[in-house]
């Protein structure tokens, strides 16, 4: 039995041993031909990735330079508003003095016409140095709001330019994605 044991189990086992190594073989060039594919496609991604980077930091650049702008622009008209708060300031002050030396002249003139209307010119003075007084307030206040109103218009307008350059960015961008 040990004789036939030999002639037929040895050349079985070698056949089997053969079929392994082939099975196995193929599994290893199958597993590399995949890995190969897996490789080149997990280089095609970060190139792909890569290039939308740049091309979403180029759009935000382009963004960010549009807002730069409208923001020195806005500032320039900014301190334009403050200069012309400045001078209007500076004119309001000389009507301010003006309304001071008239309010004085007519108190001068009423203390002047007689003095029995003494307790009517008094009177009259001081109607005269509180409306100078309230015109003064009221044209400082004015001005005041007037350079407030200013820079909220400006700021404003710059805030509606930076999201129109922000807009055209968008479009011009989905346009080429459209391509």
């Amino acid at each position: 039995m040990g004789d036939f044991l030999l002639r037929y189990i040895g050349p079985v086992l070698m056949v089997l041993a053969g079929l392994y190594a082939t099975y196995s073989h193929g599994v290893k060039v199958t597993n590399s031909e995949w890995q190969a594919k897996w490789n080149a496609h997990l280089a095609e991604d970060a190139t792909k990735t890569a290039q939308a980077q740049a091309e979403q930091r180029a759009i935000e650049t382009a963004r960010q330079h549009s807002i730069d702008k409208v923001t020195q622009d806005a500032q320039q008209a900014i301190d334009r508003a403050h200069a012309d708060a400045a001078d209007a300031a500076a004119l309001a002050g000389s009507v301010q003095q003006a309304a001071d030396r008239l309010a004085a002249r007519l108190a001068d003139s009423q203390a002047r016409v007689s003095a029995c209307t003494t307790d009517a010119s008094k009177a009259a003075s001081k109607d005269a140095r509180l409306l100078a007084d309230v015109l003064k307030r009221a044209d400082s206040r004015a001005g005041h709001l007037a350079g407030v109103a200013d820079q909220a218009i400006e700021r404003g307008r710059a805030c509606e330019r930076a999201y129109d350059a922000v807009r055209a960015s968008d479009d011009r961008s989905s346009a080429g994605d459209e391509r």
